[in-house]
């Protein structure tokens, strides 16, 4: 079960940060696997401003990150604690690069 943290962050902070500006800057779709705490998508190629945030994962992500429920946690609480929680192996993703793009959304 996600905590209202998590929550939060897929259910309302993702669907206000996201504009049409930041899905053309980004453009890639990421998935979120957050093991017992769920899992989500957020589909930064999307017109659609509906699709862009969604429960589940998406097949042919570009980048699919993966941690446990507190290890987020912190990155939710400090985002300049990502390099750490990635290099210590509680966060992690498949395509790195793709990965640092999140700071456009976690800033």
């Amino acid at each position: 079960m996600p905590s209202d943290k998590i929550l939060g962050f897929f259910n309302d902070y993702l669907p206000n940060k996201i504009n049409d500006d930041l899905v053309a800057s980004v453009n890639a779709v990421f998935c979120f696997d957050l093991g017992d705490s769920g899992a989500w998508s957020l589909d930064l190629k999307s017109a659609d401003a509906e699709a862009r945030v969604t429960e589940g994962l998406t097949e042919g992500a570009d980048c699919t990150i993966k941690s446990d429920a507190e290890s987020w946690e912190k990155l939710l609480d400090s985002p300049s604690s990502a390099m750490g929680l990635f290099m210590m192996g509680k966060i992690k993703a498949d395509n790195i690069g793709q990965a640092t793009k999140l700071q456009k959304i976690l800033a």
